[in-house]
């Protein structure tokens, strides 16, 4: 498989098995991040990578990453928009509304800032994959700003799908529930998102577009396992 991809996050948890298994592809790949380290440590295994710290949720550092992968290979195919935070207050060392804030704004506002500004770029059409979760079609009662954002999210792979079709760029959202919970398996969920994405992304996945597909082993069907009638 032919192309470029960019990854958001791509240093560590998901972002880096995506980041690894579309380098395995034959893709040149491109990680954004903050930190410098994991990033290397990720391109470091790749093929043929490119990191790029960067903070999805400024457009000018998005903008001068995105221009970095055209100067590197002159061509971008694959953006995928995994960079999120779950928002645990004592973790991020600020007020909950604080928190609250800064979630929405790298969970829902990076994801639209890298999608805007990438689509002009990828010149041949492609696909942006927008990495959510089951929690948007589950309450979640101790994490606010993650569950809303990840609905947001759901609804924004259609609206930017509508709004690229005369650009030739799929939008598509993954939803996938717990990631980690069988890592010692062969295959585990993160696993599975990587390879749908390259699925996605090659000419089998190509009438793939505006649409969310659910990778959490049932998770919604069975609920959130939350009791109405509990106090």
């Amino acid at each position: 498989m032919a192309g470029v991809a960019l990854v958001t996050g791509g240093g560590s948890g998901l972002g880096r098995v995506i980041a690894l298994r579309l380098g395995r592809a034959g893709l040149g790949v491109a990680v954004l991040g903050r930190r410098p380290e994991p990033l290397d440590a990720t391109v470091a295994e790749l093929p043929d990578g490119l990191a790029l710290p960067c903070d999805v949720r400024e457009p000018d550092a998005v903008a001068r990453a995105l221009d970095a992968v055209l100067a590197r290979w002159g061509r971008l195919d694959v953006v995928v928009n995994n960079a999120a935070l779950l928002g645990d207050p004592g973790q991020q060392r600020v007020d909950p509304w604080t928190t609250f804030s800064c979630v929405l704004r790298t969970n829902v506002l990076g994801p639209a800032v890298v999608t805007e500004l990438a689509v002009p770029r990828m010149r041949h059409g492609g696909l942006v994959v927008m990495i959510g979760s089951s929690v948007a079609a589950l309450p979640t009662p101790d994490a606010l700003a993650y569950g809303a954002s990840k609905a947001a999210l759901e609804h924004l792979v259609g609206s930017l799908a509508r709004r690229h079709v005369p650009r030739r760029v799929r939008v598509v959202g993954l939803a996938p529930g717990g990631l980690f919970q069988d890592a010692g398996a062969e295959v585990t969920a993160a696993d599975s998102v990587a390879e749908t994405i390259v699925w996605l992304a090659s000419r089998w996945g190509r009438h793939v577009n505006g649409t969310t597909l659910r990778l959490d082993d049932g998770e919604v069907v069975r609920g959130s396992g939350i009791d109405p009638d509990a106090p």
